[in-house]
């Protein structure tokens, strides 16, 4: 057989042969086959496929390691049975941390021997605060990873703006990048300002929009699959169906307040963290926040005097149920009909920053109380939005507002003309329900249009009524009635140079028919100062229509320190809360600071002590003229009067009788179109 291959020529020789017949060259050397060439073909053919195979297998080894490590930290060592996570915290302290170290307390909260490091992260992004109280430089942007030592920098950045939408991207793409676990969750930490947005940078005056949120989230790998677990807001007023919408594409899950949220030197939220476990899950790991903001409000406000605390978990995959049953609830209402009906419904409702905290601006109501209330006036049954709500909101915590469910809406109608223009311009960049924007900008539209009323200034007259037993009764004409919104009332003391100085004032008032009723309170105060028996009024608020009852009167204090530099000099406005006791006696149970500007809003509570100084503002007006005349622009005519006291004296408020004195109530009522009116002062038990 032909075997012998010469090694020279390639030519085949019999077997066994010494040289190549062909070429002469000796075959000693050359390998013997026993197989045809097909066999041999087949030989090799199998070799190649084993060794590519190989190669393909070492290759995508190769780049499952480099991904691996790309996106592992020291810390990852997840198990089967454990949910690992990290969290990420978009800190911006602001003066909630400038001036009261608030931020530094929250940090402080999390306590590393509590933490389960083989399953959790904990990554920290901070900037745009003028001053840290704590290892945190405020000239810089920075992450930190909180270790068993602490927290620790792992990058540094330029100061970049803290209300940029590519600034959060850094954080969610650092994390995603370097840690890999089984969810992942944000929490975003400062003001918060409603449909506004929240987290406003010290530096640029900057914040993140409803609609950078969404830009930020866009551009980072937490889309589509692979979204968020959750995302907390540590913020005033964010728990919106607006921003739920937004951010539904990047998150399973939101938690939020509709309203103010509160914090205070010496206690923490974020100590929730201690708490979280691996078979948490993400609505195990909400409740726990929730429950211990719960607990830090126990702690600041345990009378509960001083906040309506509330927050929600919602869950994003059935927002979009809730807009779309919006959109088409709303399409069936026609205001030119049931425009009046509509706003009396506005005006009655629990409005958040406002009715308990006196801030008009934000025009946010509960979106489930207001559709049920409003139910009537759309030809599409609200049955299935309700439902819609109800499910979206799988936990829902309110202490002090029954009315509230859990996510709130931008309904215009106390703000002025211009916060309402920038707020409706906020759904520019939103893809949000078209039938409930066109909506608000006609409310809007209709409440500032300034058209004719039937009440002016001083035409509401009482035909001289006497209120007796506390009860104001003030008849309106059917046309007055027609125009008629809400209403309060203010209760004046006349004084010897026949000026009227406000003491009080409710918006415990109502319609009924075309009576406005209400029930003159007693409660009225005076602060007697002991070290000279000095006394003046405090100017009494009552939070009492929605339920949430509350009284409260407003107070400049002073903080000189003890240098002598300016910078020791604290000027503060304050709030200050009044309880009473089992006997009935006044006292202020609370004090907070408060901060309302282009900066979002917060409330932070205080120590009077802290102040050497308080000073009661009192204001008088000219209401009526030396022949007994009204004058219909007295607000104008205010001369202001401070009563100061030390907070090192004997002080204390007392309570005083609307029998002794010189008393008169008037009502102010608030039309349709969003005017305000007076009428005429009615003598108290005279």
């Amino acid at each position: 057989m032909w075997s012998m291959v010469c090694k020279r020529c390639g030519a085949y020789n019999v077997d066994n042969a010494s040289f190549c017949s062909s070429c002469g060259n000796s075959l000693e050397q050359i390998p013997v086959y026993t197989t045809d060439k097909t066999s041999k073909k087949t030989v090799d053919k199998k070799k190649i496929i084993i060794i590519s195979l190989l190669i393909v297998i070492i290759i995508m080894l190769s780049i499952f390691l480099i991904i691996l490590k790309s996106r592992k930290n020291n810390r990852y060592l997840p198990d089967d049975n454990a949910t690992s996570r990290t969290i990420m915290i978009y800190l911006v302290g602001s003066d909630l941390e400038s001036e009261n170290g608030i931020a530094t307390s929250d940090l402080a909260g999390i306590k590393e021997s509590e933490i389960d490091f083989n399953n959790m992260n904990i990554l920290l992004y901070t900037g745009g605060t003028q001053q840290w109280h704590n290892f945190i430089s405020n000239d810089e942007n920075a992450i930190y990873e909180l270790t068993t030592s602490g927290f620790v920098k792992k990058e540094s950045y330029s100061q970049e703006d803290m209300g940029d939408a590519d600034t959060l991207s850094t954080l969610l793409n650092y994390a995603y990048d370097n840690y890999v676990t089984d969810a992942y969750d944000l929490i975003l930490y400062d003001h918060g300002g409603a449909i506004d947005g929240a987290i406003y940078d010290d530096f640029t005056n900057d914040h993140l929009t409803i609609a950078e949120m969404g830009d930020a989230l866009d551009n980072s790998s937490f889309k589509g699959s692979n979204k968020l677990e959750t995302i907390i807001f540590r913020t005033c007023l964010n728990g919106t169906v607006e921003l739920a919408n937004e951010l539904a594409d990047y998150s399973n899950y939101l938690i939020a307040s509709e309203e103010i949220t509160h914090g205070a030197a010496g206690s923490s939220v974020l100590s929730f963290l201690n708490y979280i476990e691996t078979d948490d899950t993400a609505i195990d790991y909400g409740k726990k926040f929730i429950s211990e903001y719960e607990y830090q409000i126990n702690e600041i406000d345990p009378l509960g005097v001083a906040t309506a605390p509330m927050y929600s978990i919602i869950d994003l995959n059935k927002i979009d149920d809730v807009v779309s049953e919006l959109d088409e609830f709303i399409s069936g209402i026609d205001l030119s009909e049931n425009y009046a009906d509509i706003i009396r419904i506005r005006g009655s409702l629990y409005q958040y920053a406002y009715s308990f905290y006196n801030q008009e601006a934000y025009d946010m109501v509960d979106l489930y109380s207001l559709i049920d209330n409003i139910t009537q006036y759309s030809s599409v049954s609200s049955d299935d939005l309700l439902a819609a709500i109800d499910e979206a909101v799988v936990y829902n915590w309110s202490e002090m507002v029954e009315e509230s469910h859990g996510l709130s809406i931008y309904f215009p109608y106390k703000g002025g003309t211009l916060t309402q223009n920038k707020f409706l311009s906020v759904y520019n960049d939103l893809d949000f329900s078209e039938s409930y924007v066109t909506f608000i900008k006609q409310i809007s539209n209709l409440v500032k249009s300034n058209n004719a009323s039937n009440f002016s200034k001083n035409d509401i007259t009482t035909n001289n009524n006497v209120i007796t037993k506390g009860e104001f009764v003030l008849e309106l004409t059917p046309e007055q009635a027609a125009d008629f919104a809400e209403a309060s009332y203010v209760v004046f003391e006349k004084q010897e140079d026949g000026l009227f100085m406000p003491i009080y004032s409710s918006d415990n008032a109502y319609l009924d028919g075309t009576k406005v009723r209400s029930n003159v309170t007693n409660n009225l105060l005076q602060i007697v100062d002991h070290s000279d028996e000095s006394r003046a009024w405090v100017q009494l608020y009552e939070n009492g229509k929605t339920g949430v009852k509350s009284y409260k009167t407003f107070a400049v204090a002073f903080h000189f320190g003890e240098g002598d530099g300016l910078d020791e000099f604290d000027v503060s406005a304050l709030t200050l809360y009044i309880d009473y006791d089992d006997n009935n006696k006044p006292y202020i149970a609370k004090a907070s600071k408060n901060s309302t500007s282009e900066d979002g809003i917060s409330t932070v509570f205080v120590d009077l002590d802290y102040y050497e100084y308080i000073q009661f503002t009192n204001y008088r007006y000219g209401i009526l003229d030396e022949a007994g005349n009204y004058n219909p622009d007295w607000e104008s005519s205010d001369i202001k009067y401070l009563f100061e006291v030390s907070t090192d004296s004997d002080y204390e408020l007392v309570n005083v009788s609307l029998d002794d004195g010189d008393y008169y109530a008037a009502f102010t009522i608030t039309d349709i179109y969003g005017n305000r009116f007076y009428s005429n002062l009615v003598s108290v038990n005279k």
